[in-house]
């Protein structure tokens, strides 16, 4: 997870299959866990 002045990054691992995803959203600079929230959704 990055949490940058833009955008707020996540990428997952599954450890079980190997797959690797990301995905991005608006960081929220007034509270950063809903732009956490919104690029884990």
């Amino acid at each position: 997870m990055d949490i940058g002045g833009t955008f707020t990054d996540v990428v997952c691992f599954d450890d079980v299959s190997g797959v690797v995803s990301g995905s991005k959203a608006p960081t929220t600079p007034g509270d950063l866990t809903e732009g956490v929230l919104d690029a884990l959704g």
